[in-house]
């Protein structure tokens, strides 16, 4: 009896801020924990980061050895995209191409990341370039739209319809009759015209200037292509 007394006093007796410090005792230590956590998380990635390095170098000292070990290549490629090593990985890109015809997959990817890099310091001219040499070293419908596609998006530049015109006429050239895939670039020619077609369409209701635009194009090979597919593609 006297032991339940004192219990009850000491609970009675405890100061007030006594729970309070518990519970910051306890936020104290799952914010610790948190902390850890992130610290843990940091170190792996620092890990990941001196791994890949290593394997980098190990992949350019073999190269340095044997230039022509493909697999090193395309692994050498891989982890310093994965890496975002923009300049090594051009480097590395470069050195490849001039010791072998590059895939699809590797063309793509080298022509995609100069596009994004081309946002930002306006060098057109240059991402036009790599395009020149990837639809020569690869025959390929998904280079070829991509290389029209990327036209179209200059277009507003001196020159820029021309330019897109010609791009798609050397693709149908190239590409025109692939059993499978052709189809898909005389697609984008045509819709790329009728776009084209539609913004001459005079708003003054000037038939005779209408007429003078018209004439000529309806003339072309372009204009043709408003008017039918592309030539048979399809098996008898």
């Amino acid at each position: 009896m006297a032991a339940a007394e004192h219990g009850e006093m000491e609970q009675e007796t405890r100061a007030p801020g006594d729970e309070e410090e518990e519970e910051m005792e306890s936020e104290g230590e799952a914010h610790g924990d948190g902390s850890s956590e992130g610290t843990g998380q940091a170190s792996s990635d620092e890990d990941d980061e001196k791994e890949n390095e290593a394997e980098i170098q190990r992949l350019e000292e073999q190269l340095s050895i044997n230039a022509f070990d493909y697999n090193c290549h395309v692994d050498l490629i891989k982890l310093l995209r994965q890496e975002g090593e923009l300049e090594r990985l051009r480097r590395a890109r470069q050195k490849m191409s001039e010791l072998f015809p590059l895939t699809e997959e590797i063309w793509l990817d080298w022509l995609k990341d100069e596009m994004k890099v081309e946002e930002e310091d306006s060098s057109r001219e240059k991402v036009y370039e790599l395009f020149q040499r990837a639809v020569k070293d690869y025959i390929c419908p998904e280079i070829w739209l991509e290389y029209a596609q990327y036209s179209i998006g200059g277009m507003g530049e001196e020159g820029g319809i021309a330019r897109v015109r010609s791009v798609f006429e050397r693709a149908l050239t190239a590409v025109g009759l692939h059993m499978t895939k052709g189809s898909t670039v005389w697609d984008a020619y045509r819709e790329f015209e009728n776009a084209i077609l539609g913004t001459l369409q005079p708003m003054t209701g000037d038939a005779g200037c209408w007429e003078g635009l018209r004439q000529p194009i309806e003339g072309s090979r372009q204009y043709a292509l408003r008017l039918q597919g592309p030539p048979a593609t399809k098996m008898a």
